[in-house]
């Protein structure tokens, strides 16, 4: 029974881990903004393991107020069926319920959330927006199997593969100066 009980800590703790790292992952450009707007590192990891904490005493305080009175309701139907006496059910499993899951909570969001006070600010100034984009306008005037051959201007043509273009405007669209 211990064992089924650690699997399922175990677990619980992966489940929290990966919903923290993608978190993480959401809240990296709003941390690196904050950075260049004058927030410190542990102002950072203030203010995000607050956001955890909070959720997870929250959560903790719900599920063990639901397992304090599903063992009441348990015992009482048991007690009935048994028709024996069962001992009221008592805070010390509620206490250690949420101790577990605010360990839990604590030993497996931390490391991710260490990551967010990392963020250098220069981040939003290297985002990646792709490559820029350029482009050729033109007047197709050859069509063959892999490649097109395009007159940009009078007299000089270009020749590019087929894949290559992105759209196709209808005739005497754009007028030549």
């Amino acid at each position: 029974m211990r064992d089924i009980l650690n699997l399922f800590k175990l677990r619980i703790g992966v489940a929290i881990a990966l919903a923290t790292r993608r978190y993480v992952e959401r809240h990296l450009d709003g941390c690196a903004v904050m950075r260049c707007l004058g927030a410190t590192q542990g102002r950072l990891l203030a203010l995000h393991g607050a956001t955890f904490l909070l959720l997870g005493i929250a959560a903790c305080t719900l599920g063990c107020a639901i397992g304090f009175v599903a063992q009441g309701a348990i015992a009482a139907a048991l007690g009935e069926l048994l028709r024996a006496a069962l001992p009221a059910p008592s805070l010390l499993p509620a206490l250690q319920g949420f101790l577990v899951g605010v360990v839990l909570l604590l030993g497996f969001a931390l490391p991710p959330l260490l990551q967010l006070k990392n963020v250098p600010a220069v981040r939003v100034m290297r985002r990646e927006s792709g490559a820029p984009r350029g482009g050729v306008l033109g007047k197709v005037t050859a069509v063959g199997e892999q490649f097109l051959t395009v007159e940009v201007s009078d007299g000089v043509t270009v020749k590019v593969q087929r894949h290559s273009i992105s759209a196709v405007l209808p005739k005497d669209t754009i007028k030549h100066a």
